[in-house]
């Protein structure tokens, strides 16, 4: 899946907001999204009946959070991110009748955390 994400550092709005609060400085905002392809196997049995359905799909994500620079090195993030992959439908049989169908969607509300050490940036191209 590719994704893109976007950090925004909030320190100008919030210093033209509040004055100068040097504990939010390091604070950003920051969002994305990415777009794939799934591909799913999905197997369900109990002891009576039985179903398995393969299946590709078109995938997705969004992604939403909070991140803190503690130094230029080490960075602290929190966030929200849905992750779609799809649905999934299968009949269920016995080996001789079939006992029905059923449907699954591939969705997931996921909360993150993260600690990021750079060890090494490389510069920015613009001549510094």
């Amino acid at each position: 899946m590719a994704v893109l994400r976007l950090d925004v550092p909030i320190q100008a709005p919030i210093t033209a907001m509040f004055g100068r609060i040097p504990v939010f400085e390091p604070l950003s905002i920051f969002g994305g999204g990415g777009v794939g392809v799934g591909f799913t196997d999905v197997k369900a049995s109990d002891t009576v009946v039985y179903g398995s359905q393969d299946a590709t799909s078109l995938a997705y994500q969004v992604t939403a959070g909070l991140g803190y620079a503690f130094t230029e090195s080490v960075h602290w993030s929190v966030g929200w991110r849905y992750v779609d992959m799809g649905d999934v439908s299968m009949s269920l049989t016995d080996g001789l009748i079939d006992r029905g169908s059923f449907s699954i969607d591939l969705g997931a509300h996921e909360f993150t955390t993260a600690l990021r050490f750079s060890f090494w940036r490389i510069p920015f191209l613009g001549g510094e």
